[in-house]
């Protein structure tokens, strides 16, 4: 089994670039879209494609922050 420290490590390692991700998506939209409803279709769906993006780097974040978490509570007996 792989020790807890290299996972963490290697976690913060992913964090750090998923959070980069993140931001460059988060300055794109605040860039490029901020008024997707007067977008043209196409551009909508770019928009669309950016959220995608967003959601799914956030949604990442927030497991990454989850196992992290659990890996470093300590066990009480």
């Amino acid at each position: 089994m792989v020790p807890k420290k290299i996972i963490l490590a290697e976690l913060e390692n992913h964090q750090k670039a998923h959070q980069k991700k993140l931001s460059t998506y988060h300055n794109l939209e605040q860039r490029y879209f901020q008024n997707p409803q007067e977008l043209p279709e196409s551009g909508k769906f770019q928009y669309l494609t950016l959220l995608n993006g967003i959601s799914y780097e956030t949604h990442w974040l927030a497991w990454c922050n989850q196992v992290m978490e659990l890996l470093n509570q300590r066990i009480e007996k």
